[in-house]
């Protein structure tokens, strides 16, 4: 019923949810349901998916600005004064890559310098982005916003309408 409010037309409603990537119908629309992952950026030009979270350290936006929650073992893995990147030590080896090293990390968005953390718990062809850390106050030379969220597409769900984290490849 919600639906034909909002699109009286059926011809309208169809065509939404096609341009919109949506697979379900009837009622399996209004109901938990699987969707085929949507990633942005050419899959040969950035062969990892970035899987941004926010950690147990994460408040009010970020933990960059609250020491106290910085010196957290689970800040970064013991790096909150750095921003990181989580990276499967097998991808590492394959690109030549080692713990600790700074790396350039882009997709088709955005550009950030980031720390290497190896981690057996990284799935293979990912990279686990932790945010809300990074040095504080921001420096002059970074992008206009300031963390590494200047990587992740602007892109939602498009049934829920949330922010879409894992859908970024870099």
């Amino acid at each position: 019923r919600r639906l034909a409010e909002v699109f009286p037309d059926q011809g309208e409603r169809e065509k939404h949810l096609t341009a919109v990537g949506v697979t379900a119908r009837g009622d399996e629309l209004c109901l938990p349901h699987w969707q085929p992952p949507r990633f942005h950026g050419a899959a040969d030009e950035y062969p990892f998916i970035l899987l941004a979270y926010r950690s147990i350290g994460y408040a009010e936006g970020g933990m960059r600005h609250l020491p106290l929650l910085r010196e957290l073992p689970e800040a970064g893995h013991g790096g909150g004064w750095k921003e990181n990147i989580e990276l499967n030590p097998t991808d590492a080896s394959r690109l030549g890559i080692g713990e600790g090293d700074r790396v350039w990390v882009e997709s088709s968005v955005g550009k950030r310098r980031l720390t290497v953390k190896l981690l057996y718990g990284v799935r293979l062809g990912t990279l686990g982005l932790h945010l809300g850390s990074g040095p504080w106050p921001p420096q002059l030379s970074e992008s206009p916003s300031g963390s590494a969220y200047s990587l992740l597409v602007n892109a939602s769900d498009p049934l829920a309408g949330t922010l879409a984290l894992h859908g970024t490849r870099v």
